[in-house]
């Protein structure tokens, strides 16, 4: 048949028709293929992330467990570290500076010049007693022995055995299902609210083993609100293998650390050479001392003549009313706090100081000059200057008196601190590997 133009062009037409259709089957089959390759690796993804899910749900209840266990011992710990200073506190190697601020205060309140009296001279005593004792302490050897103790009771713990565990693998599947909740949070955010409630069904059927017929039904109703059954199923068999991976490790971990007992390092014993700031003061500062009493027994004969209004500086607060006063007719109310009551930070005085406030010395020449003037009894219209003389003398004792007695504990605090470090991290690592029961009977031997 000859090849006219007509039939070559009728022939070109239909072999391009075909290549066209060729070409787009083929890649209406790529296509198909890329989008199964997609879905196949999302649906992996799905998988590895619940599967992770699952593992972060085991790691939160172990931690969970741990953190109780510590708990107990960390109260131990806190108490066996009161007691040790407590017992520091009464070394009579150890001196403690004392509190004249928070004393002071707590005079403002009292509102009884006797009481006020008797509480400043007790005051006095302790901190002349102290003064003596400031020579002969030595606050190293003191803490050595505190530190020393401190490290033998965290010892009385060493060796305490885990015990057997639980023979009821569920309980183990009921304290998984209580740290469910931040896993579904992130399963809802990630893959969406279904595969959170997936997550859900599949450890209630493992915590409550069903008939055939209600497992069945189950997967139906997963397979419903799913529209890829298969997908459904590879989740649900990911997650079931999942927890029977961690229920599987929960029960190896709980019989391999039974028996096992705390064992931990102490670090070496704590060596101080820690000194107090300034002891050649002492003497000096006896000599305020012997001051600041002189002036003491005129400020008990101002007290006694003109009553509590008169143990305070009179250019200060107290006896001041911090508050609002409300007018009714023929009677007022006052609304605020109860006069005294408000906390200073310091000791009110009408004395001003140089530039940059009064050395020891010459606070001790002043003392002198005050303690010289003349107090003439209930006819002393100007008794407010011995009051504030008292107060000026007695804050410089103090304050010169806990500055010799401050000790640098920093490196004591951190000994203590590596001790009960040492002792956690044993107790850390044997609890995140028991079950409920080892973990209860464990933190017992802390109480």
């Amino acid at each position: 048949m000859e090849m006219t133009p007509e039939l070559m062009e009728s022939f070109a037409a239909a072999m391009g028709g075909a290549l066209a259709q060729g070409m787009a089957k083929h890649d209406d089959e790529k296509r198909e293929r890329d989008e199964e390759r997609e879905r196949a690796e999302e649906a992996a993804r799905e998988r590895e992330r619940l599967v992770e899910i699952v593992a972060g749900i085991a790691l939160a209840d172990r931690e969970r467990r741990a953190q109780a266990v510590c708990r107990v011992l960390d109260e131990a710990r806190s108490k066996a570290y009161d007691d040790m200073m407590d017992e520091l506190s009464c070394d009579p190697e150890m001196v403690k500076p004392i509190n004249y601020v928070e004393r002071y205060n707590a005079l403002r309140s009292v509102g009884d010049s006797r009481v006020v009296v008797q509480k400043l001279e007790l005051t006095l005593d302790q901190a002349d007693a102290l003064l003596k004792r400031v020579s002969a302490s030595n606050p190293a050897s003191a803490l050595e022995r505190a530190a020393a103790a401190y490290a033998k009771s965290a010892m009385e713990f060493s060796g305490a055995e885990v015990g057997e565990p639980d023979d009821d693998v569920s309980s183990e599947l009921i304290d998984l299902q209580r740290s469910l909740g931040d896993g579904l949070v992130f399963a809802s955010r990630e893959l969406g609210d279904e595969i959170a409630q997936l997550v859900r069904g599949v450890f209630d059927e493992c915590a409550t083993p069903s008939s055939d017929a209600v497992v069945q039904a189950a997967e139906r109703e997963r397979a419903r609100h799913l529209e890829d059954g298969e997908r459904n199923r590879e989740l649900v068999d990911a997650v079931r293998s999942a927890i029977d991976s961690v229920l599987k490790a929960a029960v190896e971990n709980a019989e391999q650390v039974a028996g096992k007992k705390l064992t931990f390092d102490l670090p070496d014993a704590y060596t101080c050479d820690v000194s107090l700031e300034d002891v050649s003061s002492a003497e000096k500062l006896g000599e305020l001392a012997r001051e600041v009493r002189r002036s003491f027994a005129t400020f008990k004969e101002v007290v006694a003549d003109n009553g509590v209004f008169a143990a305070f500086a009179g250019t200060g607060s107290f006896g001041n009313c911090q508050g609002d006063i409300w007018f009714w007719d023929d009677e007022c109310e006052y609304t605020g706090g109860r006069p005294g009551s408000r906390q200073l930070e310091g000791i009110e005085c009408g004395i001003e100081e140089d530039q940059g406030g009064d050395s020891l010395e010459r606070c001790i020449e002043r003392m002198r000059e005050f303690n010289a003037r003349e107090y003439w009894g209930m006819l002393d219209d100007d008794f407010p200057q011995h009051v504030d003389a008292f107060w000026y003398g007695f804050e410089h004792y103090m304050r010169e008196l806990g500055e010799i007695c401050r000790v640098d504990m920093r490196s004591f605090k951190r000994y203590c601190i590596d001790v009960d470090g040492r002792v956690r991290n044993a107790c850390w690592e044997l609890a995140l590997r028991m079950d409920d029961v080892q973990a209860r009977e464990f933190a017992r031997k802390f109480e």
